[in-house]
Parts: structure tokens; sequence; C-alpha cells
């Protein structure tokens, strides 16, 4: 049986990956995080929510093992990279770490196949490519997944594969085989790499333009959801149109702005007003809040949901805490609560929903959707079906 090294394998691409493949590899677990190394070790699981991921684990639990070596890699076949990419503070991205860890890597391969799972800079894999002399064979491969439904996409996505030489394409294109998933094969990492900064630049822009149409409705006086219902219905050009929402997560932001870099900014500008619009949407809820709500100051404000998106426990850019420090320096007092996020500053749903004097939906968990609330509440998401709020 072959075997994959997956670096940043207890995250949550790598190990959703490695929960998947484990049917068919076996499967080394390379990650530095100390909290996530300690509950697969003790309990095989998963640090973090995914349905169904836990029982894969448990399914395939004898072939897959955590390392702490990363000579180990030397064993193994496929080298797959699922570590974090991230952006500075002048959204250019940050690259320092990737090419530390493959100035390490050139001097133990000596005949895999990298597989690329994170999102990479365009030409970035070219570059690092020139850091191997030896038969090493190179793939950019990215996952599109969505948080929620990780196991059931690795599954059912095409999965976009490319590569700059014929055997490395082909060697990528056998790793994804067993899955039998349909596979688009493309002959140049770049066109890799835009790919999957495309695909996360227009949802991301596709959701600012939804939370700008809510701004300008609500400046207006207008019901968003009269307007929304009104402009969808029975009108096949805009079946699609997003409702708004407040837009995190690990990516989304991220590539847009990575996409932007690359481009230019001032070219690529819809990426930074996408931000500008998304980011900002938190500050304008606060101002209508304030505009429209008598002695805000006074109130107890309580957060439904900090998740970034609805039935998971990711936090990362979720733009809850955003709203949440808006707040604390306006109102009387913050309560935050979710059913998947674990903090000691949270507190239970019941008295969040008993204390509060407004509620504000952050997070549209499914687990809301059935409990009472009879306190203003408001909804960006029409989640409960009552409108706004505003």
């Amino acid at each position: 049986m072959q075997k994959v090294f997956i670096i940043g394998g207890l995250g949550h691409i790598g190990l959703c990956l490695a929960a998947v493949i484990s049917d068919y590899y076996e499967v080394f677990l390379f990650d530095s995080n100390d909290k996530a190394r300690y509950k697969f070790n003790i309990e095989k699981k998963a640090a973090f929510f995914e349905p169904g991921i836990d029982d894969l684990l448990q399914k395939n639990i004898k072939k897959i093992e955590i390392v702490t070596n990363l000579r180990d890699v030397k064993k193994c076949d496929y080298v797959v990279i699922a570590i974090g990419t991230y952006i500075d503070e002048y959204f250019n991205p940050v690259l320092d770490h990737i090419f530390s860890l493959f100035t390490k890597l050139s001097t133990i391969l000596t005949n895999q196949t990298i597989i690329f799972r994170s999102t990479m800079y365009p030409g970035m894999t070219k570059k690092i490519e020139k850091l191997f002399t030896n038969n090493i064979k190179i793939a950019f491969c990215p996952e599109r997944i969505q948080s929620g439904n990780m196991i059931k996409e690795l599954k059912t996505l095409p999965q976009i594969i490319s590569a700059n030489t014929e055997e490395a394409l082909q060697k990528a294109s056998d790793f994804f085989t067993p899955l039998q998933i349909k596979q688009r094969l493309l002959r140049d990492t770049t066109a890799g790499e835009l790919a999957k900064l495309m695909t996360n630049a227009y949802r991301y822009i596709e959701f600012a333009m939804a939370n700008h149409f809510l701004e300008m409705s609500l400046d207006a006086g207008c019901d968003f959801y009269e307007v929304f219902d009104a402009i969808i219905d029975e009108y096949p050009r805009l079946k699609n149109l997003s409702k708004p929402g407040y837009t995190g997560g690990s990516c989304l932001r991220k590539d847009s702005l990575q996409l932007a870099a690359w481009y230019s900014g001032a070219t690529f500008s819809l990426a930074h007003n996408a931000s500008i619009i998304n980011e900002g949407l938190p500050l304008f809820i606060f101002r209508q809040m304030r505009k429209k709500i008598e002695n805000l100051s006074e109130k107890t404000i309580g957060l439904l949901g900090m998740a970034f998106k609805a039935d998971c426990d990711d936090i990362r850019d979720s733009l809850s805490f955003r709203m949440k420090k808006i707040l604390e320096n306006e109102v009387k007092e913050v309560l935050c609560t979710d059913p998947y996020v674990v903090s000691k500053q949270f507190v239970e749903l019941d008295y969040l929903i008993e204390k509060s004097d407004i509620i504000i939906l952050m997070t549209p968990h499914s687990q809301y959707k059935d409990i009472t609330i009879t306190k203003p509440v408001i909804d960006i998401w029409n989640f409960f079906g009552k409108g706004i709020g505003l």
C-alpha cells in the first residue's frame, strides 16, 4: 500500500483528506498543533467539528499515524501540503514559512510527488520547483471544500489537478483516482493557483454585493427582503442572487486580496471594495442600531453564534468577534453564545436570551431555528422569517 505524508495533517483540510484517503492509503500526519495532536492521540478524533470525520477516522485508525519527525517523509510516496497561508498588514502574501519548509524538504526528498492543497500565490509553485534538483514531481491540486460539507465534497466535487510536467500531472491524477471523482487537468500550475483564488474571490465579491444591497436598502428606509423577494420572483437571471450575511472564514477575504496583490490592487479593486463592504458590515449594523434604538448605551446585547458560518466551530476571521469589539465600547454589556465554540467567556443560550435586551443573530446555526425569542432580534439573514429587525 502506498504511503502519504500530510504536512498540516491535523488541520481542517489535512485531516479531512486523511480521513477520506485512508480507505486507499497509509497516512502519516505531521502537525505542530499540540492540542490537535493530544486530541487525536487520546481520543482518535479531530480537534474541530466536521460531520462524518470522526467515524471515518475510527474506521481506518490503524492506517493513520501521527509523526513528529519531518524526515519520516522519506518513506512516503506522496507528500501533501495542507498548511495555512496568510496575508500581512499590507494584504501581501506571507511566504517565509513556505520557503523555509521547502528548503528543508529539498534536502530530504528523493523521488516523491508533492501535492499542494494550500492556497498558493500565482507562480509560487514554479518557484518552489526550482529548489529541487532531484526527481521530485510537484502538482498544485487545490481544495475547494466547504466547512460542514468537507467529507461529502471531497468525495463528489471535481478535482482540479495542475502540474508543469506530464509525469507530475499523471502522478497527481493517480493519487486522486481511487476517489472516483471527475478530474480537470491543467498543464500549468499558475492556472491551478488562479483557479483556486478566482473561486474564492468570486464568492467573496458575490457576498459583498448582497451586503451592499442590504446597506442601500436600510439607508433608504426600505424593507430589504421585500425588495429581494420581488426581484428574484420568477426572474431567472437573478435566481442565484445571494442573501446578505456576515462573511468570514479563513479563505475568502485572504484569497481575494492575494489575487489583488498579484494583479495589482489598482486593477482588481473589486477585491478591496468587497473587503471594505464585508468587513465593515458589523460597524454598519451598529450605526443603524445607534440611529434607531433609544438608550442603546444602557442595553445588554446578546450575540447569537460566534463561528464564522452555520453549523461549524471554526472562528477564523469570524465577524462575530468584530461585532463584539464594536459593541463593548458602546453598550452596557455584551453576551455571547455558540453551540459549537467552547469559551469560558461565553454563556448558555437560555441565559443570553433571558438577560439580553436586544439579540443579534450573527451565525444562523440550524439549532437556533426552533428557539423562542420574545426580545427584539436583529437578523440580517432573515433566518427567523421576521425581517431584519432594523
